[in-house]
């Protein structure tokens, strides 16, 4: 009878026909295959908020504001509000996934 088995070097899970897992000429088919992503939070020095004009803390103009005092109509989820990405943002995190090496997406959208 088939049974699953794991290839540890490969990361891929087989359906096989063979009692023993080293017998590779009786695999039939990969079934899954193991792929680990890693998910990264940064924090970027940008003067206005990702999806507001509403500027951060970390602006130099308003390094001693308290927090939450820089709210725009979108932050507050009033009705018919649409946010606006920030141009920086964009341009920060093209410059540090290019300084990182990471892949680059030509085309990102939210849904």
């Amino acid at each position: 009878s088939p049974r699953l088995c794991y290839d540890r070097d490969t990361g891929i899970v087989w359906k096989t026909t063979s009692s023993s897992p080293t017998q590779q000429q009786q695999r039939i088919h990969p079934l899954y295959q193991t792929i680990i992503g890693i998910e990264v939070h940064a924090q970027i020095s940008i003067p206005t908020k990702l999806f507001s004009s509403a500027p951060t803390r970390h602006n130099p103009a308003f390094n001693d504001v308290i927090a939450n005092t820089f709210v725009h109509p979108y932050d507050l989820a009033y009705p018919g509000t649409l946010p606006s990405l920030s141009l920086s943002a964009v341009k920060a995190s093209i410059l540090s996934a290019a300084a990182l090496n990471c892949n680059i997406h030509k085309c990102s959208r939210f849904e």
